[in-house]
């Protein structure tokens, strides 16, 4: 049955935890064993006695076939599912040899279990989710095996090294290595700095080789300067493992350095490191212009990259940039590749035309040569530099299209900006006035003499002008305007209305119809009229008397009245043309 397999399985997670805790205990107790042989030979290298090494091959040998030995012992099975009841039944007292008798019994395939064991097995199962047994039984034997495993291993392999290091082969190449060294004395060195004259980005981390050809000194020294020779930083360098190279390192490079090394009294030729920095997003501002038929005034958003519209807004956007741009005809257009987002590439102008702006930056200086925003839908929407500042870029755009655009920037040696930045635009369009009818907002009866009350609530995204109710009875229409102001955008007004239906003759089982309607502004300065669902009251007999008490069900099969089935019916067609109508 599928409860005692799920009660198998939790036992074999716990055997499996101890299987692998015994292992990890095997493979330590290997190289412990290993430790003290490693050690002893370790020991008689100090003491200076030569060991073969026949005997460092056969102990290495030896040591791994114990390892195999090991670790095929250690995945055997040695638990039977009583064995590894019995400790979690000593990890848990509360068991009560519960677990125990669960699995006295196993009936056979076609052999249906008792009630009372199909319930001790449920027990168990349920002490089983609350206990988890693999970790309360096997856990702490797994990490402590898993420890001893690890500093055993850790101790070996420290101890081989320094065996390996103090044997008599190893400090012999040594010694060798050494006395291969040329001695500096009277002898010429030559040195090639890299990367020599290079540009690297601001506040980057430059490293520095000095490569000696032929005899190498005893140490060396990077030297940094400014550019008018004001010293800045003098460092150490080291050998690397290579036995020919110098390194050293420039943490920070955040303005133009000149370098050179030092070394035996000598000096290497000097080098200059030019610093630059990628065009880059400093901030972004945006003025959005609702249409004129809104009569909104214009909103601007500071440090932003999103912006949200009305259809038919005017977005102009402020990008301030770490670069001025070339205006007119000095700046050049970006030849994009297959993939027009990671297209930073720009084709330079052969010629340098006159600047337009007496502040417009120098071709000889840093500056920008293009400048856009690109479209998921691939239009190009160019950035012009602003006649006060030409690191101010700015562009105008109508909101016409949800979508996002991307900043791409080229500077004059063909740099494109790093992780160009997304620009969303978002735009809504001009949405109908809201109505919620407030009260009663389902279909009610009513006597001829009481008055029909009506209440809702109306609002628009930019502003509800006009609204009313229209009641409908006996098939004359009736249209009450509710009296407010133009309300203001997003904000709910409530209004209410009523019908004395005494003055307009309503009489006993009449239906009279009612609905909510408000006026707004649409995207082409028309007056649109949105109108709500249609409620129906029903006039009732003066003399009808209600009780609250709950109607008796009515019977199974037993027909509705005749002009009740009529009034819905009525209701129905009434309320499906009214939605057709006002749809259309």
């Amino acid at each position: 049955m599928i409860a005692r397999t799920i009660l198998d399985a939790r036992i074999a997670e716990v055997r499996e935890a101890l299987r692998k805790a015994r292992l990890l205990r095997h493979m330590a107790v290997v190289f412990l064993l290993g430790l003290v042989v490693r050690g002893s030979f370790l020991l008689a290298t100090w003491q200076g006695i030569k060991l073969p090494k026949q005997l460092d091959r056969w102990s290495m040998l030896g040591l791994i076939l114990l390892a195999l030995i090991a670790y095929f012992k250690g995945r055997r099975n040695i638990w039977s599912d009583r064995d590894i009841a019995r400790l979690i039944e000593q990890k848990h007292p509360s068991l009560d040899s519960l677990l125990l008798t669960a699995l006295d019994h196993k009936p056979q395939a076609e052999e249906p279990a008792g009630y009372l064991h199909e319930r001790l097995i449920d027990h168990a199962l349920a002490r089983s989710a609350t206990q988890n047994w693999p970790v309360t039984v096997a856990d702490k034997p797994y990490r402590r095996a898993l420890a001893a495993a690890w500093i055993a291993v850790l101790a070996f392999l420290a101890t081989d090294i320094a065996l390996r290091l103090h044997s008599p082969n190893q400090k012999s190449k040594i010694s060798n290595q050494q006395s291969a060294v040329p001695s500096p004395t009277s002898t010429s060195f030559s040195a090639t700095l890299t990367p020599g004259d290079a540009e690297v980005e601001r506040n980057s981390r430059v490293i520095i080789e000095a490569r000696f050809t032929g005899p190498v000194p005893a140490d060396a020294t990077l030297v940094t300067t400014d550019l008018d020779g004001t010293e800045r930083e003098r460092q150490p360098m080291r050998l690397t493992v290579d036995g020919q190279v110098f390194g050293g390192m420039i943490a920070k490079a955040d303005r133009d350095t000149r370098y050179l090394v030092e070394f035996a009294g000598e000096k290497s030729v000097p080098h200059t490191l030019t610093v630059f920095d990628y065009p880059a997003l400093v901030r972004s501002d945006v003025i959005v212009t609702p249409p004129d038929y809104t009569k909104l005034p214009a909103k601007e958003t500071k440090n932003t990259q999103k912006v949200t519209a009305l259809e038919g807004s005017k977005i102009a956007w402020k990008i301030q940039v770490n670069k001025p741009l070339l205006s007119g005809s000095d700046a050049g257009t970006p030849a994009r590749t297959g993939n027009p987002f990671e297209a930073n590439v720009l084709a330079k102008t052969s010629t340098t035309p006159a600047l337009q702006h007496s502040n417009a930056p120098s071709p000889f200086e840093p500056h920008l040569t293009a400048a856009e925003l690109f479209g998921e839908d691939q239009s190009v929407i160019p950035l012009t530099p602003s006649a006060e500042d030409p690191t101010l870029l700015e562009a105008v755009l109508t909101a016409t299209l949800s979508q996002k655009y991307r900043l791409h920037l080229v500077d004059e040696a063909d740099r494109g900006n790093k992780n160009p930045p997304w620009f969303t635009v978002t735009v809504q369009s001009n949405q109908l006035a809201k109505i919620e009818v407030v009260f009663p907002k389902r279909d009610i009866q009513v006597s001829s003499l009481q008055e029909l009350p009506v209440e809702a609530k109306i609002s628009d995204d930019l502003s509800v002008l006009k609204s009313g109710a229209v009641f409908s009875i006996n098939g004359h229409e009736k249209e009450v305007a509710f009296t407010h102001a133009a309300t203001e955008p997003r904000k709910k007004q409530d209004v209410r209305a009523e019908l004395l239906l005494e003055k307009e003759g309503a009489q006993p089982r009449q239906l009279v119809s009612y609905y909510v309607w408000a006026e707004d502004t649409g995207p082409k300065g028309e007056v649109r009229r949105n109108m709500s669902d249609m409620f129906f009251a029903e006039v009732r007999h003066f003399e009808d008397i209600f009780r609250e008490a709950e109607a008796p069900p009515p019977e199974p099969g037993q027909p509705k009245p005749k002009a009740q089935k009529l009034i819905e019916l009525q209701k129905q067609v009434v309320n499906a043309t009214w939605k057709l109508i006002r749809d259309a």
